[in-house]
């Protein structure tokens, strides 16, 4: 019986199952098929053509590429094709390379701990084939031929040797052929597309170094460089209307005992006010140039940035953090999407602060017409030859490009139809070809030279800063003892706004925003330093909590008595409110304690005492000048004078500008006086 046993353990057990006697004449419980279970796991890693381009695009990273070309068609449900010119595969090594769990990134478990590659679970292309017709073209530098490999459904076709360059070229066609039933749940072709696009672009930002091209149904939708600046990739992908609109983020945190140098080190892009969205589309986190999706992080940009937020409103971001890869976990889900830190808290503070110092040493004041925003079909629609078709193309008759990068009727038919040759779709070699280097250098060359033509001065201050460049802007602020004594207070305006002119700009001020503002800080001033002042009551007010307003009333009653409350038990749930705080005139004090413990009872997680503040502060609006007021010129000088003084004055604590600007240029371009 032992031996049936260990026979069984041993491998034994899938053949001899279905005739086991013991097991009975009815078996109810049955192993799987390994084509079966192939196509089950391929689910977990294989979602949409989307999941196929992201395995595909860390593959190429990781092969060292420095150029990538993307292209599908019917949303990447027909075709998708994925060219790299990185290390390739040996002839070899093909067949293992599709065999699940097979990699070359990691050996055993202890080297999770340590992962620096994009990819390692080894499942990708064993998941790709099981549910698709995959065809692989690579070669090695070292090879003189390279190797073709088909597989269908995971059932090897052909493997064979043919001519191409170094690199790779994946082809996926009729994904879920197989699998109908994941098929139905497709999206359609322009959504299926539409996602493959948002993973190339990402990719393009998290590897700014490398050269990609995505192309859609023979149409070219996005082309990056290369050029290794992550701003350029920033503009590849979100246009240049974003120009002086980011904000540099920088720091180096958490360090190391063991090495001496910081384990973390944050850079990237912060938006303006004028760049906020209403959704967190535009939230890109970026861990070791993997782009991740994590709750914490979230939170600490948006913590970050809550003082210049509107209600309702998300930040522009691009926040990239490198770190030892022993304090991150990436191996949560099989994406590879999910991470996991093992000081969050630590992190957290790392963002946070980086966030916070960015906005705060910055100039806030938004421009009161923002530039129009570019047509992102446009944008994309760039006519260039694909990289890795140049030496090719080079060889054959020239033709013109329409305006969506389509070929014109007296191109080449087989040029037009594509993918009908293997010799159509292999790689190039670009760090081998001195014609593309040199044609590249001389476009980039072009392009700059057109770029400075266009740019005036103050566009070019704005690159140097968005390019990390110190430069002093406290003789250009609006908000600083020097500016003050040359600005000139015109008047008021709809009894709202006050207008101001200095230098070449008319500002406007929102008194009641700013008035809001400088109540605030006042107010955060206060309790930070626990110099608040109590309003003593007579009579005392008498609370009657429900027992959930009774715990935070209990859990935080050390931070209600710094704001200035005084609060004493009753007995049962009733409380006695013998002192308030006195910096709020004209809000209820019952209702304002009731508001209070309402907002706390109804958000979850940890409430610090800063954040306790914030929400009292933030009622500092109830207390401020309101709109339809008549201001006389002292008070609006003192309003001002006050809001000079503040860390950040651009904005009220529901994140509405305090101030925004309008040029002597753009009002003269509404009077047709330039063009």
């Amino acid at each position: 019986m032992e031996e049936a046993v260990q026979r069984r353990i041993g491998g034994s057990l899938r053949e001899k199952l279905p005739e086991d006697p013991e097991m009975g004449e009815k078996v109810k419980i049955r192993i799987l098929s390994e084509e079966t279970i192939n196509q089950i796991a391929a689910g977990e890693v294989i979602e949409r053509p989307s999941s196929i381009a992201k395995e595909l695009l860390e593959n190429a990273v990781d092969a060292g590429a420095s150029a990538v070309s993307v292209e599908i068609r019917d949303g990447g449900i027909s075709l998708l094709r994925v060219t790299d010119n990185g290390s390739g595969i040996a002839k070899g090594e093909v067949r293992t390379a599709f065999l699940r769990h097979a990699t070359s990134k990691i050996r055993d478990a202890s080297d999770l701990g340590r992962i620096r590659t994009l990819g390692f679970r080894g499942e990708a292309l064993a998941s790709i084939a099981a549910v698709s017709k995959t065809e692989l073209i690579t070669k090695t530098p070292d090879s003189l031929l390279a190797s073709r490999y088909e597989i269908e459904g995971g059932v090897e076709r052909s493997l064979s040797e043919i001519g191409a360059m170094d690199g790779t070229t994946v082809l996926v066609r009729e994904l879920f052929y197989n699998v109908p039933a994941r098929r139905k749940f497709l999206k359609s072709r322009k959504t299926e597309g539409a996602r493959v696009q948002e993973i190339v672009e990402r990719e393009a930002i998290a590897h700014p170094d490398i050269a990609f091209r995505y192309l859609q149904d023979g149409k070219q939708r996005f082309v990056s460089f290369g050029k290794g600046a992550p701003l350029d990739a920033v503009y590849a992908v979100y246009g240049r209307e974003l120009r002086g609109q980011l904000i540099p983020l920088s720091g180096s945190y958490l360090p190391s005992k063991e090495t001496g140098r910081p384990a973390l080190r944050i850079s990237g892009f912060v938006g303006k006010p004028s760049t906020n969205r209403s959704n967190r589309s535009c939230e890109l986190f970026f861990v070791n140039c993997r782009h991740v999706r994590s709750p914490l992080l979230t939170r600490a940009l948006e913590d970050g940035c809550r003082a210049f937020l509107m209600q309702h409103k998300f930040p522009f971001a691009v926040v990239m953090l490198e770190l030892d890869p022993a304090i991150v976990d990436v191996n949560v889900h099989p994406q590879k999407l999910e991470v996991r830190f093992s000081d969050g808290e630590g992190i957290y503070t790392a963002v946070f602060d980086a966030i916070e110092r960015a906005l705060h040493e910055t100039e806030m004041i938004a421009d009161a017409e923002p530039p129009k925003r570019e047509d992102p079909e446009e944008r994309g629609a760039s006519p260039a030859p694909e990289p890795f078709e140049r030496r090719r193309l080079e060889m054959t008759p020239s033709f013109s490009q329409g305006e969506r990068g389509e070929e014109s009727s007296s191109a080449p038919f087989k040029e037009k139809e594509g993918y009908r040759r293997a010799e159509d779709f292999v790689p190039g070699n670009i760090r081998e070809n001195p014609s593309f280097s040199e044609q590249r250098e001389r476009r980039e060359e072009k392009e700059g030279e057109g770029e400075r033509e266009g740019e005036n001065a103050e566009e070019k201050s704005r690159s140097e800063a968005l390019s990390g460049k110190q430069e002093s802007l406290f003789s250009e602020r609006f908000l600083s003892e020097k500016a003050r004594t040359e600005q000139r207070i015109i008047g008021q305006l709809f009894d709202t706004y006050w207008l101001i002119e200095y230098g070449d700009k008319l500002f406007l001020i929102d008194q009641h925003a700013a008035h809001e503002k400088v109540n605030f800080e006042r107010l955060m001033k206060r309790f930070r330093e626990k110099k608040a002042l109590s309003q003593y009551l007579s009579p005392p007010i008498v609370l009657t909590l429900s027992s959930r307003e009774e715990l935070i009333l209990q859990r935080y009653l050390s931070y209600f008595r710094e704001l200035g409350y005084e609060i004493s038990e009753l007995g049962g749930r009733d409380y006695s409110v013998s002192a308030v705080p006195a910096d709020l005139p004209r809000i209820g004090k019952k209702e304002l304690l009731l508001e209070l413990l309402d907002e706390l009872c109804e958000e979850s997680g940890r409430h610090t005492a800063e954040s306790i503040y914030d929400r009292i502060a933030s009622m500092s609006c109830k207390a401020a000048v309101k709109g339809n007021m008549r201001l006389s010129f002292r008070e609006m000088d003192a309003l001002l004078s006050e809001l000079m003084s503040l860390e950040n004055p651009y904005a009220c604590p529901h994140g509405r500008p305090t101030i925004v600007s309008i040029s002597k240029t753009e009002i003269e371009r509404k009077f047709k006086r330039i063009l």
